[in-house]
């Protein structure tokens, strides 16, 4: 017992022992205190720099008024990094002695005013700190000041100062190596060129500012860099990167402990798995976040709603019920019908699911009786319409409502982002269009199903270009018809979907179906058959039948034998359709050959584009080349082959009037001074970046001038229309990497076409330059000798095909012709 009480009493001691310590090393050396909660603050841990500044409060009893001032600012800062600009502005009452200390306080009350909306007042804090931090030599709350007031430029919407502004703080933070004020400006740009929707710049000043934080620690601004680059990633479509980043972004929030932003970064997180198909972990995800809207008592229904939504994709119908009932019960704001319309569709569909039909006509009755002219819920409500029909198997009463909903579909201006159902537009709209065909197709309406396919074509594409997109002909599937017999052509359209997949074949003497496997597969199988050209050996005319090229040219041209002896073929493509070239699938018969030996291929976005009136002749004159850049950042190297591929090309048109922008002059101010509208030939032998989900976010990569480098597909449709009879983008992967399901072509080829082209040739996938300058080369000698691209690019592939180190598909099999 004795023995006990000692060691309690001993432990006693220690712990008094290192209290008066503390307060002895704090009275002592506030300096040494200040440090550490500096360093606690900068490494992201919040709560203990709090914990630390509260735990130990002499600094407010302190004789030297300077210290208090610092340490009130210090915690004020620390407040507002918190999300509480209120708790901040507290601690900033008192003017701090001396102009260093009312330099970092004033940038500290101009960054309140920012979070609080207080612009003006915000400007007159920061001027005066930026004045004050010059003046003591405080370098960095002066670049600070500047960086927090480019933020209020950009929240008043002068983006331009904006820039300007943060342009200065950055380059100025970087002489002078200050690399929490880099990643505070570069921050700063991030966020400006995601305004601006150019993600890809966002994201590479992201992971500047992250590489400028790593170095010196500091987890909490690299934290907040996360969540630029997760807005970013998921625009571009790039759902699993953006899910990697917004999972850093919930582990900052958390560690700071701003649950309030956390609870909106967990939602997004569960959105995100929605759309990936992970069900489960959606649920997890809208259940942290409900759980925090309760605590913080901000409106959980919201989540109840995206918890019922989710339970309704996994078809578990109870359990969205639950859900949904919850959200509707706890839904505060009653008068916001748009939000109660969302939870009655969600308790149609459920209702659906369960067989409950007149329940869930009722509900989507009620919908259309209250939309307000809400698109988006009208064609919603009359989608749910139509499937309680189908399955009640009354087809010819789920027909008005298809057609309702494809009428509200093709007059809207629904934007992409559009997040009120919280699953993205384009999955509801494809989701759609997939319905409405599986059940014209079941009921035999062939040329119907074709047209309802055809709607689907650029709805999202022309809506990212701010255009309309054109309007379905009612007899679009006759001008199909009229488009193959005047072109002694065979036009092949691909619809890809879950249950079933389809083609159509439209000849001079018809239309015939085609029914294929579901999407999944023909994905599996593409990706097999990519695999093997691009990295294998193996020659795929020497693969047994069930190898991926002959289970993939029996998958998607087998069944055509409609198409067979007509030379010349355009392709429709869906899905995973785009991502070959079926040029480079083996035919068995007679001999193993490739499907190239057949066949003159091109590749169309639509037929409504295909089969539209010629339009003026072109008028373009001569050759514009560009390419060859200098290189511009360590991710696009110099391409050694490039400078070569554009002497060769030159040298095949010696009377033609040429531009020639190369090295340091490829620049996208050159290119726009050169007035690529005037050419007839535009050739491009650069680097390609292609965007997930618009072409607008698609760039061709030139020589750096400042901090830009990427022509980006919004600048080529921006410009007058291009004459050019051909556009040639000799890049990696130009033509698109990703493909929706009924959207058509995505790639920097369709912004030249929409520009104005009237064919562009572009890539798959990343090819050597070497293989890719010698086929240029003899496409541009067809060309001069008069053929038509398709023509002059087979002819050039044949010519690699017959010999020499480049006869693999690999080499050849990435370019295509895309028309118009």
């Amino acid at each position: 017992m004795r023995t006990g009480t000692l060691g309690l009493m001993l432990r006693w001691c220690l712990l008094f022992a290192l209290l008066v310590c503390g307060c002895s090393r704090f009275q002592s050396a506030p300096q040494t205190r200040f440090e550490e909660v500096t360093r606690l603050y900068r490494t992201g841990r919040l709560q203990a720099a709090l914990h630390n500044l509260d735990g130990h409060e002499d600094w407010r009893k302190s004789k030297s008024s300077e210290w208090r001032s610092r340490f009130r600012t210090l915690r004020a800062e620390i407040l507002l990094a918190q999300g509480k600009p209120a708790e901040a502005s507290k601690e900033l009452t008192d003017a701090a002695p001396g102009a260093r200390w009312e330099a970092r306080r004033q940038m500290v009350i101009g960054g309140v005013c920012l979070r609080q909306g207080r612009f003006d007042e915000g400007q007159v804090a920061l001027e005066k700190a930026r004045q004050l931090a010059e003046q003591t030599g405080d370098s960095e709350t002066a670049l600070l000041s500047m960086v927090y007031e480019g933020a209020r430029l950009a929240r008043k919407g002068d983006q331009r100062s904006a820039e300007e502004v943060t342009r200065v703080a950055l380059a100025e933070a970087m002489k002078r190596k200050d690399a929490y004020s880099e990643a505070a400006a570069c921050n700063n740009m991030a966020f400006l060129r995601l305004r601006q929707l150019r993600y890809d710049e966002s994201i590479a000043f992201t992971r500047q500012a992250v590489a400028a934080a790593d170095r010196i620690d500091a987890r909490w601004i690299a934290g907040r860099s996360a969540t630029n680059a997760a807005l970013c990633y998921a625009q571009l479509g790039d759902i699993p990167r953006a899910l990697e980043w917004q999972s850093r972004v919930a582990a900052n929030l958390e560690m700071v402990g701003d649950r309030a932003n956390l609870k909106d970064s967990l939602g997004e997180m569960g959105s995100m798995y929605l759309i990936q198909g992970r069900f489960d972990e959606a649920v997890q995800s809208y259940h942290k976040a409900f759980d925090l809207a309760r605590e913080l008592h901000d409106d959980p229904a919201t989540w109840a709603g995206n918890l019922a939504l989710a339970y309704l994709s996994a078809q578990k119908w109870q359990d969205a019920a639950n859900w949904n009932q919850q959200a509707w019960e706890s839904k505060a704001d009653r008068s916001n019908e748009t939000a109660l319309n969302y939870l009655r569709l969600n308790r149609g569909f459920i209702a659906a699911g369960q067989e409950r039909f007149d329940e869930a006509a009722k509900d989507f009755q009620q919908v259309l009786a209250s939309s307000g002219g809400n698109r988006g819920l009208l064609w919603d409500a009359h989608a749910g319409l139509a499937r309680v029909e189908i399955a009640r198997k009354r087809f010819a009463a789920a027909k008005p409502h298809f057609e309702a909903a494809l009428q509200q579909i093709e007059t809207a201006r629904i934007e992409l982002r559009n997040r009120e159902s919280k699953i993205t537009f384009l999955a509801r709209l494809i989701r759609f269009h997939q319905d409405y065909v599986e059940a014209l197709m079941a009921r035999g309406e062939t040329e119907a199903a074709l047209r309802v396919a055809e709607s689907s074509r650029g709805r999202i594409l022309a809506a990212q270009s701010e255009r309309a997109a054109p309007p379905v002909a009612a007899d679009i599937v006759a001008r199909a018809r009229r488009f193959a017999s005047e072109r002694k052509t065979a036009v092949l359209f691909y619809w890809t979907a879950p249950k079933r997949s389809w083609l159509w074949t439209i000849t001079a003497t018809g239309v015939r179906s085609h029914e294929l496997p579901p999407a999944s597969r023909l994905e599996e199988q593409v990706k097999l058959y990519r695999n093997e050209i691009e990295k294998s050996l193996r020659d795929p005319l020497r693969e047994t039948a069930d190898g991926p090229g002959s289970q993939l040219y029996q998958m998607l041209l087998g069944a055509a034998s409609e198409a067979e002896g007509i030379a010349r073929v355009t392709v429709i493509p869906d899905g995973a359709v785009h991502l070959i070239n079926l040029e480079s699938l083996p035919v068995p018969r007679p001999q193993p050959h490739y499907w190239l030996e057949d066949v003159t291929l091109s590749i169309a976005p639509s037929l409504t584009m295909l089969t539209a009136s010629d339009p003026a002749p072109q008028t373009g004159e001569g050759l514009l080349l560009v390419g060859a850049p200098d290189a511009p950042d360590p991710e696009y190297p110099a391409l050694e082959s490039a400078r070569r591929e554009l002497t060769g090309i030159a040298a095949k048109f010696p009377a033609l009037h040429k531009t020639v922008l190369e090295g340091s002059n490829a620049t996208r101010t050159n290119y726009r001074k050169a007035r690529a509208e005037q050419y007839a030939l535009v050739h491009f032998a650069a680097h390609a970046e292609v965007g997930r989900v618009s072409p607008l976010d698609s760039a061709i990569i030139l020589a750096r001038e400042g901090d830009q480098f990427r022509l980006y597909a919004r600048e080529i449709l921006s410009t007058p229309k291009l004459q050019a009879r051909l556009v040639t983008i000799s890049a990696c992967s130009s033509a698109g990497t990703t493909s929706y399901a009924g959207e058509g072509l995505i790639g920097l080829s369709w912004a030249f076409l929409e520009a104005g082209a009237r064919a562009v040739v572009a890539g798959l996938w990343d090819v050597s330059d070497s293989s890719s300058a010698e086929l240029m080369t003899w496409l541009y000698e067809g060309i001069a000798a008069g053929r038509a691209p398709d023509e002059a690019l087979r002819a050039a592939k044949l010519r690699m095909l017959k010999g020499g180190d480049f006869r693999r598909p690999y080499y050849w099999a990435p370019y295509q012709v895309y028309v118009r």
